[in-house]
């Protein structure tokens, strides 16, 4: 059985190929967010373990940042929900032309349908 999908970069294995530590982080991944990183003697990461559904996510949220026409509608998004909120904050992101990071991601959830656009504590 061969391991390799196509470059010795990107392999894959089956789980009952891994010791039983490893097959136990893999399998507690799997069902929810989170990441394992691999260390050396010294403490120095050396790689670092995700979820499929963790690498699919950030995959999409680069997609999402790479196309400069989702990015500005996620701006106008925000400025409407600042508007809503506060003009004053509005006023200035128009100005600034700028969005933090944060603000994108909320933004992003909410117009893809995909982030809690809708909590309330």
């Amino acid at each position: 059985m061969s391991t390799a999908i196509s470059s010795p970069a990107f392999e894959k294995m089956h789980l009952t190929h891994l010791p039983e530590t490893l097959r136990l982080s893999c399998q507690r991944l799997a069902a929810e967010k989170g990441r394992l990183h691999v260390v050396d003697a010294r403490g120095t990461c050396l790689c670092v373990l995700i979820s499929k559904s963790e690498l699919e996510s950030l995959e999409q949220a680069l997609a999402v940042l790479s196309d400069d026409d989702e990015v500005r509608a996620m701006s106008k998004s925000l400025a409407r929900v600042a508007a809503a909120v506060e003009p004053q904050i509005a006023r200035s992101h128009q100005c600034a032309g700028a969005v933090d990071g944060a603000a994108v991601g909320a933004v992003a959830g909410a117009t893809t349908g995909r982030g809690r656009a809708n909590s309330r504590n």
